[in-house]
């Protein structure tokens, strides 16, 4: 969450935008090397109220590890995690985890991906499911692109579909 040195979002990409002549609201404030928030970063308090759900999260034994030991408390941070908690987190938790957290077009998009992500993690597809989702998935991710930093977006779609 908001890890300085994993982020997609820097100066480059904000000049990017101004470049395209799109989100002015994002562009960098001249000199100054803080960049505006975008609406898909996370306020303290909000960080705060997102690991307090994840603390607070009780599963049933043998369904995941337990959450509460995942999350840092003070850093507001993830721990390292096993790969089945990061699929457990992703594709169940996170889509209730920031319902009222995120602004609900932004929700709404996220939600959607841990939808997804959660569909094509099950054992029996069939082709309508898939044609379903890759619709829906093209669908969020032009919501997200008008949301979020075209740039940082485009590697990982491009990755999912081919």
């Amino acid at each position: 969450m908001s890890d300085k040195h994993k982020t997609k979002d820097h100066a480059k990409v904000r000049a990017d935008l101004e470049e395209m002549d799109i989100r002015p609201e994002l562009y960098p404030n001249g000199t100054s090397s803080q960049l505006p928030a975008s609406v898909v970063n996370l306020t303290k308090p909000e960080k705060k109220e997102l690991c307090d759900f994840f603390r607070s999260v009780k599963v049933t034994s043998g369904y995941s590890s337990n959450v509460r030991k995942l999350v840092h408390p003070k850093e507001q941070k993830f721990l390292p995690m096993k790969a089945y908690d990061c699929d457990v987190i992703l594709t169940t938790m996170l889509a209730v985890g920031i319902r009222n957290i995120l602004p609900e077009k932004v929700c709404r998009a996220i939600m959607s991906l841990c939808f997804f992500f959660n569909a094509i993690s099950q054992k029996v597809l069939d082709e309508q499911t898939l044609d379903d989702l890759k619709r829906t998935c093209l669908t969020q991710y032009v919501f997200l692109r008008r949301i979020s930093h075209p740039r940082s977006l485009t590697y990982q779609y491009i990755s999912l579909f081919t």
